[in-house]
């Protein structure tokens, strides 16, 4: 073998093994997933007993636009749809009723679960929105509440609010809950409860939802249902260009990682609901 070639041989030989050293001695602290396997290696293991018991998700609507948040109540500080014109009054009730539950148990989490689906707003998402107005209204009194108050930021839809939800549970306290509670129009009670509860197997007993209305409901919510009686997880053509149309960042939700309990509910794209045996909740 030439010198030259001969060197290059072993400089080749040299990098291999030192990469075979580096996969040995980092890889262990690392999350590992084969496309087949959900072996992950997780920074948090689950617990059995976790002081906080339930979830009081709140479903956004919207996001907060500019940075001066002063004036929560003016629509102009607020990036809505033109049937979204005069609901605002309706969103920061639903805040405010998430805030008055959690203060009512010390034992909840408080979650604003919506994306960064607004392209005129930037990349700020609808769960911090949400939040931004609860301090701005300083937690209608309830100030303790802020410390039990969780965003989440990846959910596209009213399936993913849910399913979303209860995983960002899991990834900031290391257990599931035990009874979940949804704040939401009344209009989407069917929605929310024999559908989305149904599609996640959620028990029904340690299910509540409550609906905030405007004085005139202007929705009727049967084209949804329609959709998501059909397709449960919201993978056809109909789910999947709404949730493209309000993914303008392209963000990958990490949940597969975080919660991989749930790695078959978060790929499934099954057309009738999965039994309770394929979710880690009971």
């Amino acid at each position: 073998m030439a010198g030259p070639t001969r060197g290059v041989t072993i400089v080749i030989a040299f990098a291999l093994l030192i990469s075979v050293f580096a996969v040995r001695v980092y890889a262990p602290s690392m999350p590992i997933a084969t496309p087949n396997s959900l072996s992950y290696k997780l920074t948090s293991k689950l617990v059995k007993h976790s002081p906080y018991t339930e979830l009081i998700m709140v479903a956004c609507h919207s996001t907060l636009m500019g940075i001066d948040h002063t004036d929560i109540d003016n629509e102009e500080n607020w990036s809505l749809a033109e049937m979204q014109r005069g609901q605002l009054k309706t969103y920061i009730e639903h805040i405010e009723k998430g805030v008055e539950l959690a203060a009512a148990n010390p034992h909840a989490i408080l979650m604003f679960s919506g994306g960064q689906t607004r392209v005129e707003a930037g990349p700020r998402s609808e769960a911090y929105s949400y939040w931004v107005a609860a301090e701005a209204k300083n937690w209608w009194g309830h100030p303790e509440v802020k410390n039990r108050t969780v965003v989440e930021e990846f959910a596209r839809d009213s399936m993913e609010n849910v399913l979303f939800s209860l995983c960002r549970f899991r990834e900031v306290h290391s257990a599931y809950p035990r009874f979940l509670t949804v704040v939401s129009y009344s209009y989407k009670k069917k929605r929310f409860t024999d559908l989305h509860r149904a599609a996640v197997a959620w028990p029904l007993d340690k299910y509540h939802f409550v609906g905030v209305d405007p004085e005139v409901n202007p929705y009727n919510d049967q084209m949804n249902i329609d959709k998501f009686t059909n397709d449960p997880y919201g993978c056809e053509a109909k789910s999947q260009e709404l949730r493209n149309r309000r993914d303008h960042y392209k963000r990958v939700p990490p949940y597969v990682l975080a919660c991989p309990e749930m790695g078959t509910l978060l790929r499934t794209c099954s057309k009738t609901p999965l039994p309770p045996s394929s979710v880690p909740w009971e």
